[in-house]
């Protein structure tokens, strides 16, 4: 009974660390397996929820220096939704600042018949090669040329998970 009544406070701190920013306490009851089980579950979390708030910290981060370019920058995941978009990229092409791209398809960003070419030819690019350049014409109220610059971004295995456009 009292081993059930162990285990049923281990899952039910488990269900509420995985729902809180902050770490929660678990007591260790018996320095027996469930409260060795116990205490490494409690540094578990800790670690985790130490690592979520560092990355936090740097997305935070990469925002700020994202929002702050004077140039334009897409982020496009490997199926070709919108990741990342700054304010430029949303001025150059004409786009509403308040309006959320994330998850949306690139072709809803632009419809520039450049950019789904530049994509293909990137997405054939290894680690290291140089990035691929076009020169594409702004769809935003003032129409200019830009040199759009893409890479892929590589995934640990050398698969493309995604691509940087930079305007």
């Amino acid at each position: 009974r009292r081993l059930g009544q162990r285990l049923q406070a281990v899952s039910q701190f488990l269900e509420v660390a995985r729902l809180r920013e902050a770490p929660i306490a678990l007591p260790v009851r018996n320095e027996d397996e469930v409260g060795m089980l116990e205490r490494h579950l409690q540094q578990i979390v800790s670690l985790f929820h130490t690592e979520v708030r560092t990355l936090q910290s740097e997305e935070k981060k990469l925002e700020a220096v994202l929002q702050s370019m004077a140039e334009g920058v897409l982020v496009i995941d490997r199926a070709g939704n919108v990741m990342l978009c700054n304010r430029t990229a949303q001025d150059l092409f004409g786009l509403s600042p308040t309006h959320d791209w994330r998850g949306k398809p690139v072709q809803a960003f632009s419809r520039h018949p450049v950019l789904p070419d530049l994509l293909r030819e990137v997405a054939t690019r290894r680690p290291g090669d140089d990035p691929v350049t076009r020169e594409i014409e702004s769809e935003g109220k003032v129409h200019r040329q830009l040199s759009a610059s893409a890479m892929p971004v590589h995934g640990e295995d050398s698969t493309v998970n995604g691509y940087v456009l930079v305007f």
